[in-house]
């Protein structure tokens, strides 16, 4: 994924995702996302709980989800936990 990442702007909220040359997908930052689709205040709680409540998607998480080199608003790199378009329908799924 050497391709620049880049912010989506989806209802006044940042999404920070990266294109995939090789896979040809978008992969999108799951905390981003999370916090877009919940309005809750922290993401990591609601990933732990939504991973408590969902066993499916608890023991395929690691095959969804990959850490990928994304930069943020403010242009550093960093880590993230991202999902492909397919990943992120199945994080949806698990969304009460």
């Amino acid at each position: 994924m050497d391709q620049p990442s880049s912010i989506k702007l989806f209802k006044e909220n940042n999404i920070c995702c990266v294109w995939d040359e090789e896979n040809e997908d978008w992969y999108f930052s799951i905390e981003d996302f999370i916090l877009f689709l919940t309005d809750c205040a922290n993401s990591d709680e609601y990933i732990e709980e939504m991973l408590s409540r969902d066993e499916s998607l608890a023991f395929n998480w690691n095959t969804i989800c990959v850490t990928v080199q994304m930069s943020g608003e403010n242009e550093q790199i960093h880590e993230v936990q991202a999902v492909n378009t397919q990943g992120l329908f199945r994080i949806i799924q698990s969304i009460p």
